[in-house]
């Protein structure tokens, strides 16, 4: 089993990154592989409806996120880290 863990906040050794490196032991306790990705301080535009997702082609912006959408299917569950102000 493997879980996918983002890191949503621009800050890739604050608080939230602390909150999901606690988690990884435990994970690794059970059997459980664990990939933490710093995603937020990475620039991702927003949806231009294009619709090329929905005809099952790849989004047209690259931004990184071609790439970990192609990797979804290794991972059996995902954790996303997110800061709050």
């Amino acid at each position: 089993m493997k879980v996918l863990m983002l890191n949503g906040s621009p800050h890739a050794k604050g608080n939230t990154a602390a909150s999901l490196e606690e988690m990884i032991p435990i994970f690794q306790e059970a059997g459980i592989e664990t990939e933490l990705i710093q995603i937020g301080s990475q620039v991702v535009p927003g949806c231009l409806g294009c619709g090329k997702c929905k005809a099952g082609a790849p989004c047209i912006i690259e931004d990184g996120v071609n790439a970990l959408a192609a990797r979804l299917e290794e991972f059996d569950g995902m954790i996303v880290g997110s800061p709050i102000y």
